[in-house]
């Protein structure tokens, strides 16, 4: 399978989507935005390393 190089803006915009997705989950679960904000980040910032790396693999 090819994969091709993604730009740090792309990438950028996906993580940007998959904080807002996280969001919306933990808001709909009950929690407030001053609560949900630093969960999804935490969630955001776990999973940020390895997909990183998934992305620039050649």
């Amino acid at each position: 399978m090819f994969w091709r190089k993604r730009k740090p803006a792309d990438f950028g915009d996906e993580m940007e989507a998959h904080l807002q997705l996280e969001l919306d989950r933990l808001r709909n679960d009950g929690l407030s935005e001053e609560d949900a904000r630093p969960a999804a980040e935490k969630c955001r910032l776990a999973g940020a390393g390895s997909a990183w790396r998934s992305a620039h693999v050649a």
